[in-house]
């Protein structure tokens, strides 16, 4: 009995010598010869949209309850997509703040005018006002998507106004779209 122990004993050490020495044979490590990791870039242009104010853009005698819109392509020359959010901001002269001028709505242009995740306050979030957790992306390296904002000078703005000046700007901030390798 104690013979037949050591002789499996005897037999497992061999068989475990030669899968060590297999494994020194049948192994090898090779150094990476080159490797370079270039980050991307964030990039974008508001740029003017062919058949609509310039930007910057001017409106002459606007009188309360009117409404105007101010449409912009957003152009994406980043390395990689981008998901856009942003709000207007803008103030009347002689520092009467920002009362009587709201966005009234925020849209897309995808084939037709779509709605943005948007409030009045003018942020908006380039999303489907359906779906505003879902955001679209603007594809890399010159992607284009065409915002438009429409203003309304409130009808009960008062005589104060007259002739006054509401400066407003687009702010449009891109993000880079995570994606997992």
């Amino acid at each position: 009995m104690f013979k037949k122990l050591l002789i499996i004993v005897a037999l497992v050490a061999v068989g475990a010598g030669t899968y060590g020495i297999a494994q020194a044979f049948f192994s090898k490590d090779a150094p990476v010869s080159a490797a370079a990791f270039k980050a991307g870039t964030i990039d974008i242009n508001l740029e003017q949209h062919a058949g609509y104010n310039t930007v910057p853009f001017s409106m002459e005698n606007w009188m309360p309850g009117q409404t105007q819109d101010v449409v912009v392509d957003v152009r994406n020359n980043s390395t990689v997509p981008v998901t856009l959010t942003g709000h207007i901001d803008g103030t009347w002269e002689n520092g009467m703040g920002d009362q009587y001028v709201k966005v009234i709505a925020a849209d897309y242009w995808d084939g037709g005018w779509k709605t943005l995740a948007a409030d009045s306050h003018g942020t908006f979030t380039y999303a489907d006002f359906d779906t505003p957790t879902t955001l679209k992306q603007v594809p890399a390296n010159g992607g284009v998507v065409t915002l438009r904002m429409t203003a309304k000078f409130d009808e009960n703005a008062g005589n104060e106004y007259q002739g006054k000046t509401y400066s407003a700007g687009i702010f449009v901030t891109a993000s880079q779209v995570v994606t997992t390798p």
